[in-house]
């Protein structure tokens, strides 16, 4: 089945597009999975414009389209739908959070190990 996509409500209508030219179109990043789709029943294209906004859903949730686009082009897309910045800095956050924790994990653990065994620590 064919598909027309637009980015929002107020933007262009863009196609007819098949499922492997949309997966193209997010894989270069000219769309993501939150553009609309509609499907196209050969309808005239002023028919198409005027559509009820009903008819009109987010491309992820088309399960033709998503079934068809490969794991890796929904990564991609979600990658950069992200806000790098911000993901990143939460990672960096937590990863060093993770390792002070982890650090003064075995930090306790030597002096309960050595205060269990009788040796003193320098």
């Amino acid at each position: 089945m064919n598909y027309y996509i637009r980015e929002n409500f107020h933007s262009p209508i863009e196609g007819p597009y098949n499922a492997d030219e949309i997966k193209f179109q997010i894989g270069i990043g000219r769309a993501t999975l939150d553009w609309l789709a509609t499907g196209d029943l050969r309808e005239p294209r002023g028919q198409i414009e005027r559509s009820p906004k009903r008819d009109w859903v987010p491309i992820r949730s088309i399960h033709d389209l998503s079934g068809r686009l490969t794991s890796e082009a929904m990564v991609q897309a979600e990658y950069r739908d992200s806000d790098p910045g911000k993901s990143g800095g939460c990672f960096r956050a937590a990863a060093i959070t993770f390792a002070i924790i982890i650090s003064f994990l075995v930090i306790l653990l030597g002096v309960i190990y050595a205060g269990c065994h009788g040796q003193r620590i320098n």
